[in-house]
């Protein structure tokens, strides 16, 4: 790919990391499409997804979650991938919490949001107030709802807090 347009460069990014599953190529292109903006969101939650699970570069994929933050900390999506890197990967589950609330203070009907948060509750066994999101998740989009409760209903199981 020729030239420095970011969209170009993420898009072509997402097609190799999704249909080609080549992760080291889509990196590449990645921190190409940052090279010419440095502050584009859509390529900074990407590639911090890519460190953090297809390379486990936990240290980097926070700085890129964090600068994403930075630019723009009204996106649901950086909010919620960054409050999920703060539970699963640095435990940090106050850091967690803050961006779970500030994720459903953008959009109090984000399903994915609630769902999450609630699982974090779950974990630190506040179940009555994961409950009432859930339940909310579920008036909203029951199916989407269903699945993830479940999802997080067992992590939580496996991987309980203490009190």
């Amino acid at each position: 790919v020729k030239g420095d347009d970011s969209g170009v460069l993420f898009n072509l990014a997402v097609l190799l990391e999704d249909r080609r599953a080549d992760h080291a190529q889509a990196e590449v292109l990645y921190r190409r499409a940052l090279e010419s903006d440095e502050e584009d969101v859509n390529v900074l939650v990407n590639l911090a997804l890519l460190l953090q699970h297809k390379r486990q570069a936990y240290g980097e994929a926070e700085a890129f979650f964090q600068k994403a933050y930075e630019v723009d900390a009204t996106r649901g999506d950086v909010l919620l991938n960054y409050a999920l890197f703060m539970e699963d990967v640095r435990g940090d589950m106050h850091a967690a919490k803050t961006l779970y609330e500030q994720a459903l203070q953008q959009d109090e009907h984000d399903v994915m949001a609630l769902c999450h948060f609630g699982g974090l509750l779950l974990r630190t066994h506040n179940v009555e107030h994961a409950e009432a999101l859930f339940r909310q998740a579920k008036e909203i989009d029951e199916p989407t709802a269903s699945q993830l409760i479940s999802i997080r209903q067992q992590a939580a199981a496996q991987h309980p807090l203490e009190a």
